[in-house]
């Protein structure tokens, strides 16, 4: 099996330089194919088909070889998409306009309050509310400056100061998906969960092949019950620690629910549900694998067992608009460049982003990316007819 998989990773590489085009860009990484297929040669050569550490260097020499071709075919311009696909950053420069992170929620509202007005179509947040922010009003109870007030004035008043309930009525009326993070640890249980948009088309199919999780990072209840649904940002990377897939859908107590990316396009197509394709799992009875997820008209994307993509990169960083957060809060974009858009908001901020390596150490272009960046890659991808995504080896 390994021996195949081997074969494969070497025979598209071959195949695809039988493309004039990508033949004269394989050239310039010429060096770096031989020393790939080198060492591909001597892991034949010592080949263990028990040896779990021989297992993973191969799926690292898998992963070179793929870096190579991507990195080799990658346009020298991105990819353009038909849909206005943008990230809102909150960056550097917002930080230091605006204050540092976190920010109120009732500045995170009227964020939101400007896209709408600009005519954004759909908002994802990469970025987790999971905590209630605290009332100023309560904070003055406490220090005892109210005393002079009824109940009933005090009550008012807090309704009227909770930032968290100005951002739940901003975001009932308009289609806002609030991220979440799944962990492995059982005993971590923050925040709530409505109810997931993904159907079995198989009935069948209990068992499922899937990326798991026990437990939960999910936002207040108070705004995920306003919001019109939640998506996760989970990474999924290899055994080199490279982030070349993403998975579309994630497990957590026995329930799938989307990634934040497929939700999104979901929630623009104006699609009810994702419906999930599986197959029967070889040598396991009575157990399925993911073979493809499915939502709207036309949108029927390939997955591996796990039901996982490889990631349809674009190329350097800023492939998609980037606008800063405080512009959009003061209104410093003009309207057209965002209207009928979809935004990604979330943070390249030094201390509050994650940079994360896409590809391997042999990636010729040395880029590193914000895992917000890598969701915001599969987004035109599930919106287009045309397949983007590369096969999952």
């Amino acid at each position: 099996m390994i021996l195949s998989r081997i074969r494969r990773a070497i025979i598209s590489t071959t195949l695809t330089s039988r493309d004039l085009q990508i033949n004269e860009a394989l050239k310039k990484t010429k060096n770096a194919i031989a020393i790939g297929l080198i060492i591909t040669f001597l892991a034949i050569g010592l080949i263990n088909p028990q040896n779990k550490l021989l297992q993973e260097n191969i799926s690292k020499i898998e992963g070179i070889i793929y870096d190579l071709r991507l990195n080799a075919t990658l346009p020298d311009t991105p990819r353009k998409s038909s849909h206005n696909i943008f990230i809102v950053d909150i960056d550097e420069k917002a930080l230091e306009e605006v204050g540092r992170w976190p920010w109120s929620r009732a500045t995170i509202s009227r964020m939101v309050e400007q896209l709408k007005e600009a005519g954004v179509v759909v908002v994802g947040f990469d970025v987790v509310f999971s905590e209630p922010e605290i009332n100023p009003v309560d904070t003055l109870i406490d220090a005892d400056a109210l005393n002079h007030l009824s109940k009933s004035k005090l009550a008012e008043l807090r309704l009227k100061l909770d930032a968290d309930t100005q951002f739940a009525q901003t975001i009932a009326d308009y289609d806002v998906v609030l991220g979440g993070l799944l962990q492995h640890d059982k005993s971590v249980d923050v925040g709530t969960l409505k109810p997931s948009p993904i159907v079995m088309l198989d009935p069948k199919a209990v068992r499922i092949s899937s990326m798991h999780f026990a437990g939960k990072v999910a936002n207040v209840e108070v705004l995920q019950e306003a919001a019109i649904s939640q998506g996760f940002f989970n990474s999924v990377p290899d055994v080199d620690g490279a982030i070349r897939r993403a998975a579309l859908v994630f497990e957590h107590n026995g329930v799938l629910y989307p990634s934040l990316s497929i939700e999104i396009a979901r929630v623009y197509e104006l699609a009810d549900e994702v419906f999930v394709e599986t197959k029967p799992s070889e040598g396991f009875e009575g157990a399925h694998d993911i073979s493809a997820i499915k939502f709207g008209t036309k949108r029927r994307i390939k997955t591996d067992s796990f039901g996982r993509v490889l990631i349809p990169y674009r190329g350097g960083q800023k492939s998609f608009p980037y606008y800063s957060a405080t512009d959009i809060l003061h209104g410093r974009i003009a309207p057209e460049l965002l209207e009928g858009g979809v935004a990604l908001v979330g943070t390249s901020a030094v201390g509050i982003a994650d940079l994360r390596k896409p590809q391997s150490v042999f990636n010729t272009q040395g880029l590193k990316y914000t895992p917000m960046w890598l969701r915001v890659c599969l987004i035109p991808s599930c919106l287009s007819t045309v397949r983007y995504f590369g096969k999952v080896p």
